[in-house]
């Protein structure tokens, strides 16, 4: 789970489209994306997008399971 939190944490750091209403260092395997960090669904592709260079096995539809870092991240381990 870290290397993936790490990860994302990242991806929100370096991309300035995907700006959280929290600090990222607060993220957390159960933050919010839409509730607490304030993502449409244009902000879930975008971050989709960024994870699927690290990790082209996910698929786009898994993005609506997403409704926390944790839902995001048993996407990413799924192979």
């Amino acid at each position: 789970m870290n290397s993936e939190l790490n990860l994302i944490k990242n991806i929100l750091s370096a991309n300035p489209d995907l700006k959280p209403k929290i600090p990222v260092e607060s993220i957390a395997a159960t933050t919010k994306f839409r509730a607490e960090m304030g993502f449409d669904s244009l902000a879930m592709a975008s971050l989709f997008y960024e994870l699927q260079d690290t990790y082209p096995h996910i698929d786009e539809s898994e993005i609506q399971k997403w409704e926390t870092i944790a839902d995001c991240v048993k996407s990413l381990r799924q192979e």
